[in-house]
């Protein structure tokens, strides 16, 4: 059976908006884990912020020779040199009600 509800049409711009506030709030998870698992590691409070200023600076990168790295290229820069199985991440989504 159809639902009677149609989605609002959205424009490209809000679109955009959208797939930038989840992009955000991912990458915040992520970061927001990786610097837990530092603190268990009793890694002490000026090392982690160095750790998030440096992180942040990585993402905020301008492009070399004509583009910007993609997650993708560090993925890949990450796996070659140390072997790591991205493929093993998989993130659980809860919907809110």
């Amino acid at each position: 059976m159809r639902s009677r509800y149609a989605p609002p049409k959205l424009s490209r711009k809000e679109t955009q908006k959208i797939y930038e506030t989840a992009a955000d709030d991912v990458a915040r998870s992520v970061i927001g884990s990786v610097l837990l698992v530092l603190h268990f590691r009793k890694w002490h409070k000026d090392r982690i912020e160095k750790f998030f200023r440096d992180v942040v600076s990585v993402i905020d990168m301008p492009p070399a020779f004509g583009r910007y790295a993609t997650d993708k290229d560090v993925r890949n820069f990450i796996q070659k040199q140390y072997g790591i199985d991205f493929e093993k991440v998989h993130l659980k989504i809860e919907v809110e009600k």
